[in-house]
């Protein structure tokens, strides 16, 4: 025990100069013996074996040592060809037996043990070896995340004779893979740099028979520490009970958001509870005058930057004000459903009251005095109208419009959990849509023509003016999509984001190429340049080689995001579906270049308490879903750390279909799924596509979604056609 522990010590020593971090700390590692059957015993000489070597058929035992009474055991296995280890089903004791067969050799075995007062251990895992099998890779090379300049450490681990080893790296905008001479050996280091990032490396194996083994591929990340783009004002002017946000932007690798607060007279910097992102929001009130705020935020590798503070100064008006209500609601018996009023000034006071379908007078539901009150749906409430009366000591009394519930027929679609963006009903969504007569084409006019080419003196470039009409059109496409998706949709146009759009469509027409960071181009003057790089930086990019309209780009490029490039991370769309986004400008240049569009996607000056969105959303027109397009569950509160499950069920003509897909301990073969940190618009994203697409209107889908084997939110989708 003393030999692993030592071993223990130096791993973490090494670990911790080299900035990796352990996935699962273990603690003493209990005796794992390992042994054949009792005509050929095999028994591990000391803890300190690895490895056991065992004929084809043969029983193997492996066992830890017991930790008393009440402990639980759970064994693990992870063959040479997987990457991640899976759950071995049956095999809960400390002492545990199988026939071996071909597929162990390089096979890994450990045990997960969990003692009464609910400490948990890991044991040591031991290689399974089949006697005469040719050679396996048992241990995989892993991605790593880094900084440039540091020391990076790659290894693989193989069984077989003679073995001989060979690295070879690509580079991200290489095509072909080169040998990376000198790195000949299993375990490999080099110093990072800057072009590192995206690199993949791989290792060939060879044994002295000639036979040769490739590994799979890891791939290096060179992450940056963060720095601001926009910080807090210095002052912010605040209403007594009004709301009040706040926020910053920031650039790096990772980010993660932390703010703090101290009031008047406090000695020190508190942590602000729940606000976690770069746009904080909560209500004022009377004791914030000249409180600080500030932000902290920190870089995937640790890094952190506090933002300068920002001082509250609070206006004392006392007036009630009525400022908004949530509208119509349609659910299922046993859902939740929740209605709520936004109000400004302090102490107001709230009684909601309702009128089933058949009563005469307003009833007084008791127990609901809150802005924001929810309760169970039964079948009686189909038709049921609610509203809420609102007061201070005396005086203004206003009361919000009635709403009216819709209950659905339950038929085959599963409750709504952990999903709080609306749902609006096809008739809702069509009537909506047709009144913002919508232009399809790709027309698109201007007030002023834009100028392409620089001029025989070089003065000549201009980024000319879309017409009211393509600019009101195009925020309609955007606002018919924030909608659908059950997300605020009175989204407004900004003149100045307009301007930088503009100029940044004619800088990348002008430069022929899609850049976020594009360069000057020749001839075109700073003032124009300048205007156009800030327009990219903040805004959704693309180009067509046709000349394609907004309408074209905002359904069939950002909103469905779904092509090999974009997948990973549906930047685009999260955007556009951020319910945040209050404002937003456009930008269009088209000709010999083909179509160069901007959309300004970085607003967040709005004002939404939906934490999670999804696409499709829970009616959806097929118009908007291209049959390739991935589906998307953009939430502010993803578990998400080591098994992340979607079950979606199909269900047509009373025939239900299951795609099972995966990250961790599980098979993916249904489809794609990935797990995207990023906070592209708001919160993290779990991205996944069925590998069979074939969409029809009056599908229904049913969602699950599994975090660490909890069911954490479930909805269903329904298609349906526009026309």
């Amino acid at each position: 025990m003393k030999q692993i522990r030592k071993r223990i010590m130096a791993l973490l020593l090494l670990l911790a100069l080299s900035g990796t971090t352990l996935m699962q700390p273990v603690s003493s590692l209990p005796y794992v013996q390992a042994a054949g059957n009792a005509a050929s015993s095999q028994t591990a000489a000391n803890p300190s074996d690895t490895s056991m070597t065992v004929k084809e058929g043969e029983k193997v035992t492996v066992s830890v040592a017991s930790a008393g009474q009440g402990s639980s055991y759970q064994w693990y296995y992870k063959k040479a060809d997987a990457s991640v280890w899976s759950l071995w089903k049956g095999h809960t004791t400390a002492k545990t037996s199988a026939n071996s067969n071909a597929t162990w050799h390089g096979m890994q075995l450990y045990c997960k043990i969990t003692t009464a007062a609910g400490a948990v251990s890991s044991s040591a895992p031991i290689t399974i070896l089949i006697e005469g099998a040719s050679t396996a890779i048992t241990q995989q090379p892993q991605d790593i995340l880094t900084k440039s300049g540091k020391s990076v450490s790659f290894s693989i681990k193989a069984v077989g004779a003679g073995l001989t080893y060979q690295w070879y790296y690509k580079k991200a905008d290489a095509s072909v893979w080169s040998l990376w001479k000198g790195h000949t050996t299993a375990a490999t280091k080099a110093v990072s740099n800057e072009s590192w990032d995206g690199m993949q490396v791989r290792c060939t194996v060879r044994d002295s028979a000639g036979n040769t083994l490739t590994s799979k591929v890891a791939k290096i990340t060179i992450g940056f520490s963060p720095y601001f783009v926009i910080e807090p004002p210095e002052t912010l002017s605040v209403l007594n009970g009004g709301r009040v946000t706040v926020m910053v932007d920031a650039r790096g690798t990772g980010l993660k958001y932390q703010w703090y607060y101290k009031k008047v007279g406090a000695a020190g910097w508190s942590k602000w509870p729940g606000h976690t992102e770069s746009v904080a929001q909560s209500i004022a009130n009377a004791t914030w005058d000249g409180m600080l705020v500030r932000c902290e935020v920190t870089g995937v590798m640790g890094d952190k930057i506090v933002s300068s503070p920002c001082k509250f100064t609070v206006d004392g008006d006392e007036t009630l004000h009525f400022l908004s209500q949530s509208g119509n609601v349609t659910a299922k018996a046993g859902d939740r459903v929740t209605f709520s009023v936004e109000t400004l000034g302090p102490n107001v006071k709230y009684q909601w009251y309702f009128r089933k379908v058949g009563m005469t007078d307003w009833q007084l539901w008791k127990g609901h005095t809150t802005a924001k009150t929810s309760a169970i749906a039964n079948e009686s409430w189909d038709g049921m109208q609610v509203y809420c009366l609102m007061w201070q000591t005396e005086g203004y009394k206003p009361t919000s419009n009635p709403v009216t519930v819709t209950i659905q027929s339950p038929a085959h679609k599963v409750a709504t959990v952990g999903v709080n963006a609306k749902t609006h009903t096809q008739s809702e969504i069509k009537n909506y849509i047709k009144g913002l007569n919508i232009n399809t084409t790709s027309t698109v006019t201007y007030a002023v023509e834009p100028v392409t080419w620089p001029g025989p003196n070089c003065d000549m470039y201009n980024p000319g003016k879309l017409s009211s009409e393509s600019l009101n059109n195009a925020l309609n496409i955007l606002n018919s999509i924030r909608y659908i998706a059950g997300i605020p949709n009175n989204v407004k146009l900004d003149s100045t984001f307009t301007e930088q759009c503009q100029a940044g469509a004619l800088v990348n027409y002008a430069n022929d190429e899609l850049s976020h960071y594009p360069d000057q181009p020749r001839g075109m003057k700073s003032d124009i340049y300048k205007l156009g790089k800030k327009g990219c930086s903040n805004s959704n990019i693309a180009w067509t080689g046709w000349k394609a309209g907004f309408h074209y780009m905002l359904v069939n490029q950002w909103l469905d995001d779904s092509d090999d490039y974009n997948l990973y991370d549906l930047g685009h769309r999260r955007w556009l579906l951020n319910p945040a986004m209050g404002k937003t400008g456009f930008g269009l240049v088209k000709g010999g270049n083909g179509a160069y569009g901007q959309m300004y996607a970085t607003d967040t000056s709005g004002s939404s308490d939906v934490t999670t969105v999804v696409w499709p959303a829970q009616q959806t027109p097929l118009n908007y879903f291209p049959a390739d397009s991935a589906w998307s569950i953009t939430s502010t509160n993803l578990v998400a750390y080591d098994d992340i499950r979607v079950k979606l069920e199909r269900i047509r003509d009373g025939e239900v279909k299951t795609y099972q897909m995966s990250i961790g301990g599980g098979s993916s073969d249904d489809g794609f799924i990935k797990y995207n940190s990023q906070r592209y618009g708001a919160g993290e994203c779990i991205i996944f596509r069925p590998n069979e697409r074939d969409y029809k209107a009056g599908d229904i889908y049913n969602v699950y979604l599994y975090e660490n084997n909890k069911l954490t939110k479930t909805y269903s989708v329904t298609f349906f056609n526009l026309d």
